[in-house]
């Protein structure tokens, strides 16, 4: 990605925004860069395709540079002006803010599935040995990766005792 100055991009204008993007999550500069990035569409038609371009690009730069919509929408409200270009804004706006809540919707549902799993393993553990030491328990829960508890849940399911569960739970640190 740092081959490419980000002053003479090749391709589309669209084109651009997306390596502009990826060069300046990588770096960690998006949302200060912003302008630049948002710049790119300024001529381009707000179509549905391309709004949905703008929230992908800011999916990808909310992973990997960890990016809060609130400090991308005051970046945004000060760097369009003029009446076309508020409407752009809003445009943009309403895509980012579909984007930040699909993530924070995904983020939900992952949590939750990972404390359903986790509920189960605790339920398998008092089913077994009649009752689960609380420090047990908070680190079962404290576990928020799925594929993790899957792997707990078998053991959960083969251990012979808490103690050797508690083990396996060290290895999952």
């Amino acid at each position: 990605m740092n081959q490419f100055d980000k002053k003479h991009l090749p391709g589309k204008p669209e084109t651009q925004a997306v390596v502009e993007a990826m060069i300046r999550a990588t770096e960690g500069t998006f949302v200060a860069g912003l302008r630049s990035v948002i710049g790119h569409f300024v001529d381009s038609t707000l179509d549905e395709r391309i709004l949905e371009l703008i929230a992908d690009i800011f999916c990808y730069c909310d992973w990997v540079e960890d990016i809060s919509p609130d400090a991308v929408d005051k970046v945004i409200s000060n760097i369009i002006e003029g009446q076309e270009e508020s409407k752009m804004s809003q445009a943009v706006r309403k895509a980012v803010r579909k984007t930040f809540e699909r993530i924070a919707r995904e983020s939900y549902i992952d949590e939750g599935k990972a404390e359903g799993k986790a509920g189960s393993i605790i339920q398998v553990l008092n089913h077994r040995f009649q009752t689960v030491p609380k420090s047990v328990e908070k680190k079962v829960y404290a576990v928020k990766n799925v594929d993790q508890l899957v792997q707990l849940t078998g053991q959960a399911v083969s251990c012979q005792s808490i103690a050797e569960f508690a083990d396996s739970l060290k290895s999952q640190e």
